[in-house]
């Protein structure tokens, strides 16, 4: 992706070639799971406590570590089973950070809720913004103001 414009550039080196994939996917998928993993964590501080262990904040560090791992090893990323794998804990991601976010009030949220916060999460740039009041709300929410 990144790389593509400066390919011819670089050596023919296929443990090159693999080394540039995983630097493309974690320029990529790592913001993406920052994100969303503050925003879980954010969303969930007033059903959890801070000690509390939480098994479903480590999803938040499987696409990247999938990503990396299949082009470091070699795996095709495009139309493969790591592809999959890949963007089936991208989604399931997504979609916990968006469901603790649109039950921050207690209240549970439909799909079609859910759906659009997760597509907001996932288009960040627009997303950031758009989501910007629900988080604050989260904030405020947690600390107890």
């Amino acid at each position: 992706m990144l790389a593509g414009a400066f390919w011819p550039l670089f050596p023919r080196d296929p443990v090159f070639k693999r080394l540039i994939e995983a630097v493309d996917m974690t320029v990529v998928a790592v913001p993406l799971c920052g994100w969303t993993w503050a925003v879980y964590v954010v969303a969930t501080l007033r059903k959890t406590k801070p000690s509390a262990f939480d098994p479903r904040r480590w999803i938040f560090i499987l696409p990247p570590l999938i990503g990396v791992g299949g082009a470091l090893a070699g795996l095709p990323l495009q139309n493969s089973p790591t592809a999959a794998l890949f963007f089936l804990t991208l989604l399931v991601m997504l979609w916990s950070a968006a469901q603790a976010l649109e039950e921050v009030d207690g209240k549970t949220a439909n799909i079609s809720r859910i759906y659009k916060t997760a597509m907001l999460m996932f288009f960040t740039p627009v997303g950031a913004w758009v989501l910007r009041p629900k988080v604050r709300r989260a904030v405020a929410l947690g600390s107890g103001q």
